[in-house]
């Protein structure tokens, strides 16, 4: 794809991630193109200029920084972790390696990343796409199985989301029904 390999030639070492990479394993083609690397924000967003591309970097201090392939929007954002003290709004801190990255995920189906044609799963989670299976944490089993929900790679995080947090809930059921 394009994307992908635009965005390769611009930062590396970069991960696709999310849910273009679901949407992959799917056989579906991707509506948006989420990449994560080791480089930090300064870095991504200087290699991004030196490409004559424009950077957006409204996410910056989040480690995101944006910019267009052609007609599409792509985000690069740093490894990161997310730490909850009693808000939804999370402080981030940046972490070394892709595992830590996909660790932070909300859901497992999410926690799969692709540099070239190499997968990265280390949570053994492509079963879950590939199966169409759309599970929720054991301790949600009674309340969600008729909505679904996918399993947690964090669950305590991913409950506490969902549970304060309407995008949380949505984004559960939204991808329980599409399978």
């Amino acid at each position: 794809m394009r994307e992908i390999q635009e965005v390769e030639a611009i930062i590396a070492p970069v991960y696709l991630v999310g849910g273009s990479v679901r949407d992959m394993f799917l056989g579906r083609t991707p509506k948006d193109y989420d990449f994560c690397t080791p480089l930090l924000p300064e870095e991504i967003e200087k290699r991004v200029k030196d490409a004559g591309k424009r950077a957006f970097t409204t996410g910056k201090r989040f480690g995101t920084i944006g910019f267009k392939v052609d007609k599409d929007f792509v985000e690069v954002t740093t490894f990161r972790n997310e730490v909850y003290t009693g808000s939804r709004k999370p402080t981030v801190e940046f972490v070394k390696t892709i595992t830590e990255d996909l660790g932070r995920r909300d859901f497992t189906m999410n926690a799969i990343a692709l540099r070239g044609s190499k997968k990265i799963d280390p949570f053994r989670r492509e079963r879950d796409i590939t199966d169409n299976k759309v599970l929720p944490h054991p301790t949600w089993v009674a309340e969600c199985k008729e909505h679904g929900a996918m399993n947690c790679v964090n669950p305590e995080r991913t409950i506490w989301r969902c549970l304060t947090c309407n995008v949380g809930a949505y984004r559960a059921v939204v991808f329980g029904e599409k399978e």
